[in-house]
């Protein structure tokens, strides 16, 4: 079984000019190595990341890549408009745009709060990106948002990475068949690791 960096490293590999969407980016846990790969490549590439909790957007700044990469401080959604943002507190890997549900029972020692409102934007608004060759996708189940925002955007997409989980974790919270259903166009599962999911768009030229 591959591992998703196999997968990624392949993705930019076989592109002349990767393009990257990092959504819900966190304090950028991964967006480090996402982006060395691109720099490695040696091709002209873009970076976008996606993210709305200020103090994540923070700890983002703060990264030695930080010049050499766009950051859209908004999260991503099915519209553009400002809604409230639950926030995991001191834990900065738990904060969505959906209500805490099950997850509280799941991991009792994380706190959620509603303590302010966040900029939420659809993935079609931004027509300058003209393609993507990879979607790093992590919202804490609010995945159905970013597909119902993103249909033009995901048939763009070649690959789309994201979490999955069959519980309600956040309310209203869909699982893995549904997330498949709800991708615009014909997609393969390529691989399933548990709770994270490929899919490779068949469609993309």
């Amino acid at each position: 079984m591959k591992d998703i960096r196999t997968y990624y490293q392949e993705a930019i590999e076989s592109s002349p000019n990767p393009i990257v969407l990092e959504i819900g980016m966190g304090q950028g846990e991964d967006t480090g190595w996402l982006f060395q790969v691109l720099v490695d490549s040696g091709k002209p590439y873009r970076y976008i990341g996606f993210e709305p909790e200020p103090k994540n957007l923070a700890a983002i700044n703060r990264l030695p890549i930080a010049k050499d990469i766009y950051v859209v401080a908004a999260a991503v959604g099915d519209r553009a408009t400002r809604v409230p943002f639950y926030s995991s507190g001191d834990w900065p890997y738990s904060g969505s745009v959906k209500e805490p549900k099950l997850h509280c029972e799941a991991r009792p020692d994380i706190k959620f709060s509603q303590d302010f409102m966040v900029e939420m934007a659809p993935l079609d608004l931004f027509q300058d990106i003209l393609h993507a060759d990879f979607i790093w996708c992590d919202v804490q189940g609010a995945e159905d948002l970013v597909i119902s925002g993103g249909q033009q955007m995901l048939a763009r997409t070649r690959y789309f990475y994201t979490e999955h989980y069959e519980r309600e974790l956040y309310a209203g919270q869909i699982g893995l068949a549904e997330i498949h259903r709800r991708l615009p166009g014909h997609w393969e599962l390529v691989q399933d690791w548990g709770n994270d999911v490929l899919f490779h768009n068949k469609d993309f030229p």
